[in-house]
């Protein structure tokens, strides 16, 4: 549903969640690189919604990016995980 100013608000949603997250990893005292991993990953999704439901070229591109950062993570949290259990 293509509702008035829908467009606008979902923008400003991702936007402000882009912000907040990245203001939350800038704060914290004890960051470790799967910290701005998980930046690069929110960054991509919010940028690719922003992109997506404007109608905007290139979303694909950070549809992309997103996927990759995401197994990145996974695979990084999963070797953490594996870690700490031995």
């Amino acid at each position: 549903m293509h509702w008035a100013g829908g467009n606008m608000i979902m923008s400003l949603a991702f936007g402000l969640i882009l912000i907040f997250y990245a203001i939350k990893v800038i704060q914290k005292t004890d960051r470790t690189p799967i910290d701005f991993i998980k930046l690069v990953l929110i960054s991509f999704w919010c940028i690719q919604g922003i992109l997506s439901i404007n109608h905007l070229p290139f979303s694909y591109y950070f549809k992309f990016g997103f996927w990759i950062s995401l197994v990145v993570w996974g695979v990084l949290e999963f070797n953490l995980a594996a870690e700490e259990d031995q």
